[in-house]
């Protein structure tokens, strides 16, 4: 488990909560439908699997983000099986020998009219053959599958008219390769009138309609409405959509746009203040930017999907041009970083497994090792849905104690640095300067001179140092400050009863880092120094007079 996750794994929105690793050991699937999840043993199904498995040897990630999702499966459906079809544009029904569908220029072939094939007669065209998209016989990226491709300048089809109001669907198969414009979510504004890439423009409604629009980038996707004096962003997803084919979809109910990613829910819109809001008639392109990229199908209903149906569609898609839709897995709770018990329960109420609280330094994981073992091993390299083959450490070291107290000294004193844990060395420095392994090896104590700084440090043999800690001493002046990422930094001296802020040359520190234990289980690269040491900076507060 990890409960300091910044950047090891994101979830399907871009973000990156806390993550739980569940591993299978045995030669038969497991099925997980019933079994509980929690950090309160008073309530060991606090959030519940409903039809999860795993396979032998297999790794399942359940995201400990407190969104409450289990996507779970759902069979492929052909749309024109679900009431309200409208639009239905597919580049693999583009006939290349029509000259009334496609345009012969150069060895390429550009599309003049897309022609409809949900029997509403609503086919998209262009006249003007600088604005006509071309047509891409085979992508190898979609399954080898045909797609129109947008110039990201001025390409654009036309639908006859809006296919429906308030309520509608939009679900598209993409890809792009440049960023758009990110605005804030909201209900008012005029924010999309720059940096966007439309793969459907916004019609403009006058005073007191709106037309919906979309645009696409690598870096996310957003939901905007065209009115006077009205552009605003009503549902946006900021995340890695990166370069791929996605599938993308708007379900507009009662004109409350929901925007979905690669069928998972990436934003709940606000609803429109408009009185009507219209789908889109524009595809590639709007009044304020166009789309850069492929696209391989389209479809529009006249009314807001269910669930089932609007991912019955998707699936169907996914499979047709052989794309991976993630169904990950987030529970109703989240993990304390400091610690606190994770516990898995089978449907007959008995505990299956267990970890007990543990402190999580960020980016660092709790795991067995082997896999399926019964020792615990933090890991400053986690590997999840993974086996844990990186170094295992036993144990964290806690923070060095010094002596004196930081503040005001008046005369000399023996300064000594101790730490808890046991076989931890310390080496330091005197001229500031990071110490290194060949530096002077603490054994005893060291005479403090109140006129000059200190510095010390703790080290050891280790994947990835801890926090940097420093203590104060300095002559005629009384010192404190305490500084912890997220916390508000203080420093101050005291003299004949004014607080005034010295600078930091003012000020003597003596330094001290703690790391992690060298006590690894076997494995490559133990007894090497991890290179990419994060830490953060804490100056002990004074403490008397």
């Amino acid at each position: 488990m990890m409960t300091a996750n910044s950047r090891t794994l994101l979830d399907e929105n871009g973000d990156s909560p806390d993550w739980i690793e569940l591993y299978n050991p045995g030669a038969s699937p497991v099925s997980l439908a019933g079994y509980g999840l929690s950090d309160d043993p008073a309530l060991p199904f606090k959030w519940t699997f409903r039809d999860a498995t795993i396979d032998p040897g297999g790794f399942l990630i359940v995201f400990a983000s407190g969104k409450d999702r289990q996507p779970g499966m759902v069979a492929p459906t052909n749309p024109p099986a679900i009431a309200g079809l409208k639009v239905w544009l597919r580049a693999d029904a583009v006939a290349t020998n029509d000259t009334t569908q496609v345009r012969a220029s150069g060895g390429n072939l550009f599309v003049r009219r897309w022609n409809d094939q949900s029997g509403a007669a609503n086919s998209a065209q262009q006249a003007t053959d600088d604005l006509q998209p071309q047509f891409i016989p085979t992508v190898a990226e979609l399954n080898n599958q045909p797609a129109l491709r947008f110039d990201g300048a001025n390409d654009l089809l036309t639908l006859p008219a809006s296919p429906a109001q308030d309520s509608f669907c939009l679900v598209a198969v993409v890809r792009t390769g440049v960023g758009h414009e990110v605005d804030p979510q909201g209900a008012s504004g005029v924010g999309g009138v720059s940096g966007q890439r439309y793969l459907f423009g916004a019609t403009h409604g006058g005073d007191f309609k709106a037309g919906a629009g979309l645009s696409v980038g690598t870096n996310g996707v957003s939901v905007y409405e065209h009115g006077a004096n009205y552009m605003p962003a009503l549902a946006v997803y900021e995340g890695p959509v990166g370069t791929g084919f996605t599938i993308i979809s708007v379900n507009y109910s009662n004109k409350q746009p929901f925007l979905y990613w690669q069928s998972n829910l990436a934003s709940a819109g606000v609803a429109s203040p408009r009185a009507i809001v219209t789908a889109p008639v524009e595809i590639g392109a709007g009044a304020y930017g166009a789309f850069s990229g492929d696209v391989a199908e389209i479809l529009v209903y006249d009314r807001a999907l269910s669930e089932t149906e609007r991912r019955s569609i998707e699936e169907g898609l996914a499979r047709k041009y052989a794309l991976r839709l993630p169904a990950p897995l987030h529970t109703n709770f989240k993990l304390d970083a400091d610690g606190e018990p994770l516990l898995l329960t089978r449907t007959d109420g008995v505990r299956a497994d267990e970890f007990p609280p543990v402190f999580l330094p960020l980016e660092v994981s709790f795991g067995r090792q082997p896999d399926g073992g019964q020792t615990g091993f933090f890991f400053a390299d986690p590997t999840p849905a993974a086996p844990n083959g990186t170094p295992g450490l036993t144990e964290l070291l806690q923070a060095p104690q010094f002596s004196q107290a930081a503040g005001f000294h008046t005369n000399n004193f023996q300064l000594t640095l101790s730490v808890t844990n046991q076989g931890a060395a310390i080496h330091y420095t005197l001229d500031g300067s990071d110490p290194t392994e060949s530096s002077p090896l603490f054994t005893g104590s060291i005479r403090r001179a109140t006129e000059r700084d200190r510095d010390a440090h703790l080290l050891q043999r280790c994947q990835r140092s801890c926090p940097l800690h420093r203590a104060g001493h300095l002559a005629g002046h009384r010192v404190g400050k305490f500084f912890r990422p997220g916390h508000r930094h203080l420093r101050a001296r005291q003299r004949a009863g004014r607080q005034l802020f010295p600078t930091r040359q003012q000020l003597g520190t003596t330094r001290a880092r703690r790391v992690f234990r060298d006590r690894r289980r076997p494995g490559p690269g133990a007894g090497r120094r991890c290179e990419d040491s994060r830490q953060h900076v804490a100056e002990l507060p004074h403490q008397g007079p």
